[in-house]
């Protein structure tokens, strides 16, 4: 495990996961390349894996430090799953027209890549599950935000799941603003041992998951559709990076406000080989007010996409308590 120093936060303060590289070249174990990452106190953040291993894993996170007008409640905690299985954590009954989980990362003892990876949902008002697709056992970190009913216009939760004849599939969702909305995370899952397929929310009225070509390996893809009331975000821009054979590619944003401002990961997708963990895995961040940078360990020879989203919140809920941080694992 490894640890980041923050400046010190509240109880409602909670992290959105932004992706990891790893810097190893074969597929030995995914042990050593998974990790979670937990706010362990109020200024703290630690990320661990299941094993030590010379190689370096680097994970992006945000923490946000919201007022009593966004977030009303956090609760985290983790999700212990057997192989090819799920599992379950019992949290502290929620609101769920107001409540999304997030997925916080996961450590394995898989050796199948992608298929070690599980999403979240949040099943029930005192339900959150994790489910895997094929390989190891794993030990799922999440966080359950409640945000303040002032705050929330809907939050919908979704699933997709691929289709052995589709690159894109989509789950319909009613109808909302797009300016006004933003997507919990909570991961794919693999039924096989195939390389991950990235989702984003496309129109109004779709989640749309997007895989690099179509084929038999199932993937689900889960997450909640978070719509704010107006004057809450003042902004939102959604987008995608495509790495065609660099280590790192950016896309350029309208100018955001970075105190108030964070990149929220949406998955990728990619072409890689699966033996060839530093190509494939990505990791994001919100480099400055114009710029998104989408990063791996290595340059790859086949081409990847990272989804994206830049979410703007009005100084009003978030104020001066914000933060963004990098945390590198390893030795």
């Amino acid at each position: 495990s490894d640890t980041a120093t923050i400046s010190a936060v509240g109880a409602n303060a909670f992290i959105i996961w932004q992706g990891f590289t790893t810097d190893e070249a074969a597929d030995a174990l995914e042990l050593d390349e998974y990790a979670t990452c937990v706010l362990t106190n109020s200024t703290t953040v630690t990320v661990t894996r299941t094993t030590s291993t010379t190689g370096t894993g680097v994970f992006n996170c945000v923490v946000i430090d919201p007022t009593a007008s966004l977030v009303s409640g956090v609760q985290a905690g983790t999700i212990s799953i057997v192989a090819a299985g799920s599992g379950t954590a019992t949290i502290t009954s929620v609101d769920t027209t107001l409540s999304a989980v997030f997925f916080l990362g996961a450590n394995t003892t898989g050796t199948a890549f992608a298929g070690s990876i599980p999403n979240l949902t949040l099943t029930n008002a005192t339900t959150v599950t994790a489910a895997l697709g094929s390989s190891g056992t794993a030990t799922v970190s999440f966080v359950v935000v409640t945000f303040a009913a002032a705050a929330i216009q809907s939050i919908q939760q979704f699933s997709v799941t691929s289709t052995a004849s589709s690159v894109t599939d989509t789950a319909t969702i009613s109808s909302v603003t797009p300016g006004n909305c933003m997507i919990a995370y909570g991961s794919v899952k693999n039924a096989v041992v195939a390389a991950p397929a990235t989702f984003y929310w496309f129109t109004v009225t779709d989640v749309t998951m997007t895989r690099n070509s179509a084929n038999v390996a199932s993937r689900t893809s889960k997450g909640a559709v978070i719509e704010f009331k107006s004057g809450v975000l003042t902004s939102m821009q959604r987008g995608s990076i495509v790495l065609s054979s660099a280590a790192s590619n950016t896309a350029t944003i309208t100018s955001v406000n970075t105190t108030n401002s964070f990149c929220n990961f949406l998955g990728l997708k990619t072409a890689a080989a699966a033996s060839a963990p530093d190509t494939i895995y990505h990791k994001i961040s919100l480099t400055n007010a114009t710029t998104i940078t989408a990063t791996r360990q290595t340059a790859g020879s086949t081409a990847s996409s990272v989804g994206y989203e830049v979410v703007e919140f009005s100084v009003p809920v978030v104020g001066s308590n914000y933060y963004q941080h990098l945390v590198s694992q390893g030795m």
